[in-house]
């Protein structure tokens, strides 16, 4: 069951991807993280494991920050050590993760329609009653958040305002694009292209039966994989064609 992927980069690129492998939300220590080759190998489908059902990852320098149902987990990627645990009293769904340029991470319940940020030590609730808070796009001034059939925008002043509503439900990842554009997903089988005028919709894998879960976008060469949640799959695209 994958959901979120990050990439890698340095002298040997590589792909990491977790592993929900269980009940999204029970802890039963079945989940993990694997590491998948550029050329869609398996490397290492244990390369972290014990985890509960791990959901969204950011990278930060060496350390992979993953969500894992009520707790941040916080790993070294070069020796795969636990660095840190965050436990969040009162979650129930923790989600997507991301951080911004200042080191603030961010981390979505679902469940709970919060967003939590952690800076310096000090955690605390960002944004609330934002029904299925999902995908996490930090900005200079606010966060991009995917949340059931909307992409807000929520500011440092905590105004917010609705970049499109025209999402199927269920929305989950979101990556930034070209020219202000982001890429979206509804993990039911949707890929979108939001911009400043207009959503559009790439495609409907539903019929297929093909999840879109968390993506990854690298802008530099076009890269977009999606983890495939139900399928067990990751699906690779290059976008050249995409402006």
């Amino acid at each position: 069951m994958p959901e979120s992927v990050v990439l890698v980069k340095g002298e040997t690129e590589y792909l990491l991807v977790s592993l929900i492998d269980g009940d999204p939300t029970q802890k039963d220590g079945k989940g993990g993280i694997a590491q998948i080759g550029l050329d869609g190998n398996i490397i290492n489908l244990q390369w972290y494991k014990g985890l509960n059902a791990p959901k969204g990852m950011a990278l930060s320098g060496n350390e992979l920050w993953v969500s894992d149902i009520d707790r941040l987990l916080v790993i070294d990627i070069n020796s795969r050590k636990l660095l840190r645990q965050i436990a969040i009293s009162g979650a129930q769904f923790l989600n997507d993760v991301a951080i911004d340029a200042q080191g603030r991470v961010y981390v979505s319940d679902t469940f709970t329609h919060t967003v939590y940020r952690l800076h310096q030590g000090d955690l605390a609730i960002y944004a609330q009653n934002i029904q299925a808070a999902n995908g996490l796009l930090p900005q200079q001034d606010g966060l991009l958040i995917a949340a059931n059939d909307k992409l807000l925008y929520i500011d440092h002043n905590k105004k917010i305002r609705t970049i499109t509503q025209q999402l199927f439900p269920e929305a989950d990842g979101v990556q930034p694009w070209k020219k202000n554009s982001y890429l979206l997903t509804s993990w039911k089988g949707m890929l979108y292209l939001v911009d400043q005028h207009n959503t559009y919709l790439l495609w409907n894998a539903q019929a297929e039966n093909n999840y879109t879960a968390d993506i990854l976008v690298d802008s530099e060469t076009s890269l977009l994989v999606v983890p495939g949640l139900f399928n067990n799959t990751l699906r690779a695209y290059r976008l050249d064609y995409l402006q």
